[in-house]
């Protein structure tokens, strides 16, 4: 199935094709490098960042002179920025004043000396930062936006660090230089080797010889300036106005795997403790509230979702007796059909409405509130949904999370595949399990012990690039590995009851029976799985 057809059965309506490959993704690449005072920066800092030009270039990445990547901003635009200060500050005043509690800071204005440049970088041009900069001459005080120039620190390693410091210890360091530096990506190096943060909370180490800084530049660099971090937000949804009941309804019982499911998590370690954006070491207000805005207005960062999938209603496959030339078409009802090839023989397969709940973005993940951190979503003919709680639920102040299309994706999956099996075998595990009882999607920043997988579920995504969490190409690479593994799974007689969707340097998706059910297994056996990269160099490639 290819990415194209994937796109509009996720409903994902970008302007661009995706690119799914490293190199491809090179190509679309622009960066430059920003100025620096070479008495203030290492040479190990130097040096590195010399290769990393060089090695890019190799790559197929356009590097652009700084002077040639600014563009002129008119007077009308700026002065936009400046009135939407004013009027952020007017509405602060007027909130704190009457006690309302909004997701709002006060802007010193001293933040127009950032805004007031006639020159910026040009959007789509990824920035590379040798050292930290002053306050007002970051590269942030240069861009056009954040969401359209990625900025890369390229820093001296955390004195603090070391490749045995733990999963917090590198959570903690990563969001620390993250904010202090206003940076996406943050590679720091003492000259022998390199680390890379990003938002995925991973912390990859690898050493300065060519072949393995090409690796992570191609692999782990590169697909993460391509593929950066786009929070879904309430626009990419139809808001649903029908509004779910916590209690006293037919998803009582989902909703209790959910919460009952999440608090057994809290004895798997898997889901750290998440961050206040109004607690990282932002330098100023007006530095906190770009950050803020890149983050869609959420108040903090929790990391890892659980998440339960409502029954689905199935309907059987149609043998076809060729291959067809088109692999996706809509029926008159408008619900999209996809051609599947299994065994050799192509079945044309409808492709389900699917509901989903899920803890809303920031909500702790293994102390939920039924009432104020459960949010449903669902996919219906092709078009995104969301509702939200009844009494009193104030959407408006709740975001989804980060990996919504990515659960989407597994949703639908878990729907084409169990429609499938209905004309398959109706009798197998999976195809009962999805109209009886649904199914539990899981995430975590963590990898399974290979020895230790519940038998029945199949690993996948291994050879995916490194792309940020909540990129399209993160839901593309979930549908796309979760269908080819249950049909190599089938051909080959292998019982299918679920999967576990590797994201590399960013963590599992895990399809199970439910919620519960599955915290209850890790639990037991804590060396299953366990939060960082301590298991994937198991199946590294």
């Amino acid at each position: 199935m290819n990415e194209e057809v994937i796109r509009k059965i996720l409903g994902l309506k970008l302007d661009k094709k995706v690119c799914l490959t490293p190199y491809e993704m090179a190509k679309t690449i622009k960066v430059t490098f920003f100025p620096y005072d070479k008495e203030k920066v290492s040479n190990n800092v130097i040096k590195f960042a010399e290769k990393i030009e060089s090695q890019i270039k190799d790559i197929g990445v356009e590097v652009v002179p700084y002077n040639e990547s600014l563009s002129h901003v008119s007077f009308l635009e700026n002065l936009k920025k400046v009135i939407k200060i004013t009027l952020n500050n007017i509405f602060f005043i007027i909130y704190s004043l009457f006690k309302i509690n909004k997701r709002r800071g006060y802007i010193p204005f001293v933040s127009i000396k950032s805004i007031w440049k006639r020159n910026r970088i040009q959007k789509n041009i990824s920035i590379i930062s040798l050292g930290s900069h002053p306050e007002w001459k970051m590269p942030v005080d240069y861009t056009s936006s954040l969401s359209d120039n990625q900025v890369i620190s390229i820093l001296d390693w955390p004195s603090e660090i070391t490749e045995r410091s733990s999963f917090d210890d590198h959570f903690n360091k990563a969001m620390e230089l993250f904010a202090f530096n206003i940076s996406h990506v943050v590679l720091a190096t003492d000259g022998n080797k390199f680390i890379l943060y990003n938002f995925n909370l991973a912390h990859p180490v690898y050493r300065l010889n060519d072949r393995e800084v090409k690796g992570a530049l191609l692999w782990a660099l590169i697909p993460k300036l391509a593929a950066p971090i786009m929070p879904p937000t309430l626009r990419d949804f139809k808001i649903d106005n029908n509004s779910f009941s916590v209690v006293g309804n037919n998803q009582e019982e989902h909703i209790n795997d959910l919460v009952n499911g999440s608090k057994k998590f809290s004895k798997t370690n898997l889901y750290p403790t998440g961050k206040k954006v109004d607690d990282l070491p932002f330098r100023n207000e007006f530095y906190k509230w770009i950050g803020k805005l890149h983050l869609d207005h959420r108040s903090g960062m929790s990391y890892g979702f659980l998440a339960k999938q409502l029954p689905i209603k199935l309907k059987n496959p149609e043998k076809i007796n060729k291959e067809p030339i088109e692999k996706i078409y809509k029926d008159e009802d408008g619900y999209y059909h996809v051609y599947l090839n299994i065994k050799n023989e192509w079945f044309d397969v409808t492709v389900p409405d699917v509901w989903v709940l899920t803890q809303r973005s920031g909500s702790d993940k293994t102390k939920m509130d039924p009432k104020s951190d459960i949010i449903k979503i669902g996919l219906v003919k092709g078009e995104k949904i969301i509702q939200f709680p009844k009494n009193g639920f104030n959407y408006k102040e709740s975001r989804p999370s980060f990996d919504t299309n990515v659960i989407i994706a597994h949703a639908v999956g878990n729907g084409i595949i169990a429609n499938l099996l209905l004309g398959l075998d109706k009798s197998s595990y999976f195809c009962k399990q999805a109209y009886k009882g649904g199914f539990s999607i899981s995430h975590w920043h963590g990898y399974w012990n290979k020895n230790k997988v519940p038998k029945g579920l199949h690993m996948h995504g291994m050879q995916n690039p490194h792309v940020s969490c909540s990129s399209p190409q993160s839901a593309i690479y979930a549908l796309q590995g979760k269908l080819q593994t249950f049909i190599k799974a089938y051909e080959n007689g292998e019982e299918y009851k679920g999967d576990i969707h590797i994201e590399p340097h960013h963590g599992s998706n895990v399809t199970f029976e439910s919620v519960t059910d599955l915290a209850d297994i890790i639990s037991e056996d804590l060396e299953i799985t366990k939060l960082g990269n301590q298991y994937l160099i198991d199946y590294t490639v």
